[in-house]
């Protein structure tokens, strides 16, 4: 990839169900300096941190899209966050990767 290839918004879906991840250089509603501040981080391993957009921030881009799953995503999401000692996201993640 070339550097011009980052100056313009696009996605990447990386994985298979159940462990798919959608890769975004830009998102509605949110700057990326903004996210950095809050972002989750995982070690995933001894060599790989990955950092996950915080629940919030993923909330507010869904509700932004406009559309009908996005909006039933936020819905989901709230009661998982309502519901969770840990606030839900980072004990899915864990459980998610433990699994391997």
């Amino acid at each position: 990839m070339k550097k011009a290839d980052f100056t313009k918004p696009f996605a990447v879906k990386l994985g298979n169900e159940p462990l798919e991840v959608d890769v975004f250089n830009a998102i509605t509603g949110l700057k990326y300096e903004e996210a950095e501040l809050k972002n989750i981080p995982y070690q995933l391993s001894s060599k790989l941190t990955v950092r996950f957009i915080h629940l919030d921030d993923l909330m507010v881009n869904k509700m932004l899209t406009g559309r009908t799953k996005d909006k039933a995503d936020v819905e989901e999401l709230h009661k998982i966050n309502i519901h969770s000692k840990d606030k839900g996201i980072i004990a899915a993640l864990k459980k998610l990767f433990s699994n391997k």
